[in-house]
């Protein structure tokens, strides 16, 4: 179906004559779990785009986002709104944010692509080298279309995959999902920081949702088709009957846990790089602040309700999170 004739890349493309029935190999997907009672709430267009293009050692389909844009028009689209799965929804790229806002921008240049597409995926791989505002971006531009996070893992470019309490790994998901969600500093040299903060002091980033990639594997980071062993939250120990709950596991934890569905994030401003916050508020009206401190030094914080005299203090443990409900 493909040109290069491999599951994955380099210059991996779907060839044209082929548009129609990857289409229905989705429907058909979706119909076999039909037949076992398991629903979806969404599909994607596609993982990862440019991993069939550039030849990571993964199956995928290779798109730019013109092509995909014509697929998804011509094809994808009118399959599974005709389909018995009509309702289900359809999110867009399922990639790193470096390809934001342009690739959304070309896709959405058809009227009808961007009926058919209901939000947009992204992905944590390369966020260290992409601007966390490229999602601001994308949402001041399409402000209907909400981004969810979908794939986050770690051990993809670490020696060691598997590695059993390590608190750091559970820092950097506290520090992806806040700087996904929260109101943040702007992530830019203290030269652009000086001549933008009469303008902006901070920016919503609007992801609404963040998605780990394995919740459940073994000690060697497994199974795996395609050898690429990964860590994760829960790690289980087959020979010993026994599963270890991670750094990663607690750490999507402050975020599952505390803030029940309904809630919505509320504006919060903080005074010190070192800390990072996410405040959101339940259905029930209980205020919710998830805490990173990125500091190797404790840090001493107080925390006002807008409108009120009442305050909290309280002290962060070095490289710590934490959360606080009142």
């Amino acid at each position: 179906m493909k040109n290069n004739h491999k599951s994955g890349g380099p210059l991996g493309f779907l060839k044209q004559e082929y548009y129609q029935s990857w289409a229905n190999y989705h429907v058909k997907f979706l119909n076999a779990y039909a037949e076992h009672n398991i629903s979806f709430w969404a599909i994607s267009t596609g993982n990862e785009p440019m991993s069939g293009i550039i030849g990571l050692p993964i199956p995928a389909v290779g798109w730019i986002a013109f092509t995909q844009k014509q697929w998804v028009q011509n094809n994808l689209g009118p399959a599974i709104r005709k389909s018995a799965h009509s309702k289900i929804k359809l999110l867009a790229l399922d990639g790193q944010r470096y390809l934001l806002p342009s690739y959304i921008e070309i896709m959405f240049e058809s009227k009808k692509v961007k009926d058919y597409i209901d939000g947009i995926a992204v992905h944590w791989y390369g966020d260290n080298i992409s601007p966390s505002f490229s999602l601001t971006f994308t949402h001041e531009q399409f402000p209907e279309k909400p981004i969810l996070a979908t794939e986050a893992s770690i051990g993809v470019y670490q020696k060691q995959k598997v590695s059993l309490g390590n608190w750091e790994r559970g820092e950097r998901y506290v520090h992806s999902i806040i700087q996904l969600i929260s109101s943040i500093v702007i992530e830019v040299c203290k030269a652009l920081k000086m001549a933008l903060r009469d303008q902006v002091k901070d920016i919503e980033n609007f992801v609404t949702g963040w998605v780990d990639w394995n919740m459940v594997l073994n000690l060697e980071g497994g199974p795996t088709v395609y050898n690429n062993p990964l860590d994760a939250p829960i790690i289980i120990n087959g020979t010993g009957g026994e599963f270890y709950k991670q750094p990663m596991f607690y750490a999507m934890g402050h975020f599952s846990k505390f803030v029940h569905p309904g809630s919505r994030r509320i504006q919060t401003q903080r005074y010190s790089e070192d800390v990072l916050v996410a405040g959101f508020l339940r259905p029930d009206k209980i205020k919710v602040l998830v805490i990173m401190n990125k500091s190797s030094k404790k840090r001493n914080l107080t925390i006002r309700n807008v409108g009120s005299m009442n305050k909290i203090n309280l002290t962060l443990s070095r490289s710590s999170f934490t959360t606080i409900l009142f």
